[in-house]
């Protein structure tokens, strides 16, 4: 199999940033993009729809400042 196939079957493009794993004696690539999406939701399965993490997070750091 060519280089372009196997980059046209995983959807990456010239340029484009790349994970690789090892996991269980196998290799995984996958773009950062993908990685990254994934990621988003997983999160999105286990957070409400409407609730900031980000502000859940500042709120938390300054209510620990406040009583540091």
């Amino acid at each position: 199999m060519k280089m372009d196939s196997f980059r046209k079957a995983l959807g990456v493009n010239l340029g484009d940033e790349v994970v690789r794993r090892i996991e269980d004696e196998e290799l995984g690539i996958s773009t950062r993009k993908r990685r990254i999406e994934r990621a988003q939701r997983l999160v999105r399965e286990h957070v409400k729809r409407g609730i900031s993490l980000v502000d859940e997070l500042i709120a938390e750091r300054r209510k620990a400042a406040g009583r540091a």
